[in-house]
């Protein structure tokens, strides 16, 4: 499962921050290949967060070879791996991931 080029920013769970998470999987697909489903997925590397799945807020987005997904209201102290699972219309199941930080502002 490859990971994405740049790790998101940290959240800031002082403030029950939420931001619209981005990844483009335009490098995997072929000439006129697209996206045809997506699922999201949190996972809680520190064991801190027992529901880190509840974070995901609302629907997912496809926005051509770009998902997205609103993610927030993290745990202080904990860092998630942020996962998309794709289908494509080939079909093809790719997953890109990358961390998130919950961090308070210094």
């Amino acid at each position: 499962m490859p990971r994405a080029p740049i790790d998101f920013s940290p959240l800031d769970p002082t403030t029950l921050e939420t931001s619209t998470f981005t990844f483009d999987f335009s490098a995997f697909l072929g000439t006129g290949e697209t996206i045809a489903t997506v699922a999201w997925s949190l996972a809680a590397l520190n064991g801190i967060d027992s529901a880190p799945s509840s974070r995901l807020i609302g629907s997912f987005q496809i926005s051509g070879t770009t998902v997205l997904q609103r993610i927030g209201t993290c745990i202080a102290g904990e860092n998630y791996r942020v996962m998309a699972t794709i289908t494509t219309s080939v079909p093809q199941t790719l997953t890109l991931y990358a961390h998130c930080p919950c961090v308070a502002p210094s």
